[in-house]
């Protein structure tokens, strides 16, 4: 379905002083995902401003077969940073089931060093980073549809213990990250920046890694790995090793060679059984279905810049916009970030959240032009 207008339309906010002044609007349904590009202006406080809008949406409540994905494309034992196409050709390498239709930018990251995100990323519910800030924001996407936006909630590190099939055979609290058991009961997880021999008597399980992470302060770890060798001898952690210490650990044979597990800061209360999650700014957008009138902080938030926000309305469709900039000469003035909150509250936002945006900001639409084409070819 192809809805392509000329239009002038006007949208009025009583409470703030916004108008959208739509000049061309083009909407096109890619597999139930709603793509919808605004050229206009906006009127926000007597100030006119060029905008080129993009909308991406779906209802993944009612469309069963419609996921939010957090993707990235890190190194197993580094971060890196990467543009939208190579990070979907990941999610195509990575799950053999996901087929991906629309995506945007988002993730805060370390752009002048590592790579790394800044606030919590869960892939798949890996808890690959848990931030460095302590208190950043976030957004989590569960399988029933929910989406959970705020600061996350943690419950301690876990050992989560998968068979060959990727089935959970057992989940385990881990009590310390590079430091002793203190008594026959607890386990220890020592990763490769842990310096120091690990001495006799204790069992110690060493884990070959897949992917291992280690956040920039030292605050947040990951690992995932398979079974090397079990020893009550003094080991020392080489690279890309973490080791499972405990004084009658995996006596039961918990892990196994065929087995792979996962070593995380585990997530709880609403943020449970978040499946996928990336860091949002500091101040929400819009709050109960209206703009947030009292914003005054996050990213350059008091300056017009290329943005890129995630929405979620009352009937539960999640969406993204990506909002072009510092490109005046071809009508992309860019927006600040009251603004960007007006024009999510425009689309119908009861919750809405700033994401990275500037020089990054990229929307993408999986065969948008061959869609454009069919629908033409059968009007």
């Amino acid at each position: 379905l192809l809805l392509f207008t000329f239009t002038y339309v006007q949208f009025f906010n009583v409470e703030a002083a916004f108008r959208l002044t739509e000049i061309t609007k083009e909407t096109v349904y890619v597999d139930g995902v709603r793509s919808t590009k605004i050229v206009g202006s906006i009127d926000m406080d007597g100030i006119i401003t060029d905008q080129v809008i993009n909308y991406l949406g779906a209802n993944t409540k009612t469309n069963a077969n419609l996921n939010i994905v957090v993707a990235d494309d890190y190194d197993p034992f580094e971060w890196r940073m990467s543009g939208l196409p190579v990070i979907i050709d990941t999610v195509h390498e990575r799950y053999d089931n996901f087929e991906v239709i629309g995506g945007v930018n988002g993730d805060f990251y370390d752009i002048n060093n590592t790579g790394q995100p800044v606030s919590l990323h869960v892939r798949d519910f890996e808890v690959i980073q848990r931030g460095y800030g302590g208190t950043r924001n976030a957004v989590g996407f569960k399988d029933n549809g929910d989406v959970v936006f705020g600061i996350p909630e943690f419950d301690g590190y876990e050992l989560l213990v998968y068979n060959d099939e990727g089935q959970l055979k057992n989940r385990v609290p881990v009590d310390h990250i590079n430091s002793d058991p203190l008594n026959d009961s607890e386990i220890s997880v020592y990763f490769d920046d842990y310096l120091n021999t690990i001495p006799a008597s204790y069992n110690k399980v060493v884990i070959d890694g897949i992917e291992t992470k280690i956040n920039l302060n030292k605050t947040g770890y990951f690992g995932k790995g398979i079974l090397n060798i079990t020893t009550t001898e003094q080991v020392n952690i080489e690279e890309h090793q973490f080791i499972i210490v405990g004084h009658e650990f995996n006596n039961d044979q918990l892990i196994s060679e065929n087995d792979y597990v996962v070593v995380q800061l585990g997530l709880g209360g609403d943020w449970n059984d978040v499946r996928f999650a990336i860091g949002a700014d500091a101040q929400p957008l819009v709050i109960n279905g209206v703009a947030n009138a009292s914003l005054n902080a996050g990213a350059s938030w008091n300056f017009p810049a290329p943005r890129t926000a995630v929405g979620v309305k009352s009937d539960g469709t999640v969406f993204f916009v990506v909002v072009d900039g510092r490109n005046k000469p071809l009508g992309m003035d860019g927006v600040k970030l009251t603004e960007l909150g007006e024009i999510m509250e425009y689309f119908g936002a009861e919750t809405a959240y700033n994401l990275d945006g500037g020089g990054s900001s990229t929307m993408a639409l999986k065969d948008l032009y061959k869609a454009l084409k069919q629908t033409y070819c059968g009007s």
